[in-house]
């Protein structure tokens, strides 16, 4: 495949807080999800270009190639569009040459459940209110109400997984830390930590290349299909046919909030596909998703 892959990434900044001064090494470099990517695209050698977007809404170069889901990072290799993180890692692992490991996906639902605890860290004077009212649809949890009465169980929770980390994980040598002031805290210091520490000083830097928005749309515009689809899977439970028209929505935002509109192109057993009025397939997970006929 000769086409580079494109990912519409988080730009660099920090939008979400106030009084950065009073903290030490607080920098937003996009998100955990696009760190991860970048990280995976390091350790298999695969290649890929960076068009960073606003970290928060609107984004209009999204907007104009019909993409309303809201959630980035978001892959595009010619006319397929790929969203969520973790389809994202699976197709551009059969691009790589990293060996798979059985253990991989046991990871992933540790990682995403050790990133919801993260949400509720944050102490509540730092998060800018734009954050806030731009991330409630998609993390409820930052509008709580008493918000700042989590952070002391959310402490707790991740220290017990750092400790997995620290003992299990990283226990035969197999930035996030940093942030919001958390490794100030009892118990999350370098000397609690060692082999976390020094794994998380040791993470490659961002290697892709930046892209303007311009390129990035030239390039999937004369881009091809670089999936092959096949028939819709026999006896799925949504009981749909190709060519059906559909909205798909991630279950964990607000019901309605962002649905992405589309032609049913294409689905399987693990994944979805949507066809927009522009010709562009829209990819999604099938966990964590939800499809509607309309």
């Amino acid at each position: 495949m000769s086409t580079t892959p494109i990912l519409f990434d988080y730009r660099k900044t920090q939008p979400l807080t106030k009084n950065v001064q009073n903290l030490s090494n607080l920098e937003t470099a996009g998100s955990p999800y696009s760190q991860k990517i970048h990280l995976f695209c390091a350790a298999a050698g695969v290649t890929i270009k960076s068009c960073e977007q606003a970290p928060v809404l609107p984004r209009p170069t999204l907007d104009n190639l019909g993409i309303t889901y809201r959630r980035i990072p978001v892959l595009a290799i010619g006319k397929d569009i790929f969203a969520d993180s973790s389809l994202i890692i699976d197709v551009l692992g059969a691009l790589g040459q990293l060996k798979s490991d059985p253990a991989a996906k046991a990871f992933e639902v540790f990682a995403n459940s050790l990133f919801q605890v993260a949400l509720r860290i944050a102490p509540p004077a730092l998060l800018e209110p734009s954050f806030v009212k731009d991330r409630e649809d998609i993390f409820p949890i930052l509008g709580d109400k008493d918000y700042a009465s989590l952070r002391p169980s959310a402490l707790a929770d991740i220290r017990a997984s750092f400790e997995v980390i620290e003992r299990e994980f990283l226990a035969r040598g197999t930035t996030f830390i940093d942030a919001f002031g958390m490794n100030k805290e009892p118990g999350f210091e370098k000397k609690d930590f060692p082999k976390l520490y020094t794994w998380l000083a040791n993470l490659p830097s961002k290697q892709a290349q930046n892209i303007s928005d311009e390129e990035a749309v030239e390039a999937i515009k004369n881009g091809k299909y670089i999936v092959q689809e096949a028939p819709a899977v026999r006896n799925d439970p949504l009981g749909l046919k190709l060519g059906d028209s559909v909205t798909i929505e991630t279950t964990d935002s607000t019901a309605g909030s962002s649905p992405q509109h589309g032609k049913l192109a294409s689905l399987r057993i693990d994944t979805v596909a949507i066809e927009l009025e522009n010709q562009l397939r829209l990819h999604f997970p099938r966990r964590g998703v939800l499809v509607k006929k309309v």
